[in-house]
């Protein structure tokens, strides 16, 4: 059973980061403008518990702070969501790179859910 801090990290910050990425990554030629858009809008066209706009970052920040444990996951995590910003942010360049860096946030979400399992 996965701890109810990462349930809402999954919902809040990753499954919408991850999302487009999945659509697009057997995208051929070369990306639209939605294409890019659609990216950038999973880590920059958030919304925080109260309905108002957030970055990924931003909130990562906040809920990083209310992380159950301290993990070398936690650390991860945030080097990740890094990495895709910056791999979002120099689109349209580097497509491919950015479908890539998103996808890892899941592989790092993965490794933080299971650190937060009380049971390892």
């Amino acid at each position: 059973m996965m701890h109810p801090w990462a349930r809402r990290l999954r919902h809040d910050i990753v499954k919408r980061a991850v999302w487009a990425a999945r659509d697009l990554r057997s995208l051929e030629g070369a990306p639209s403008e939605g294409d890019v858009a659609a990216l950038r809008g999973g880590l920059y066209d958030l919304r925080d518990e109260e309905g108002a706009a957030v970055t990924a970052r931003s909130l990562w920040k906040r809920m990083r702070s209310d992380a159950p444990r301290n993990t070398p996951e936690l650390q991860q995590f945030s080097k990740a969501l890094e990495e895709a910003h910056a791999a979002v942010d120099a689109l349209p360049a580097g497509f491919s790179a950015a479908i890539a860096a998103l996808l890892r946030l899941e592989e790092r979400f993965e490794a933080l859910a299971r650190s937060l399992d009380p049971h390892i």
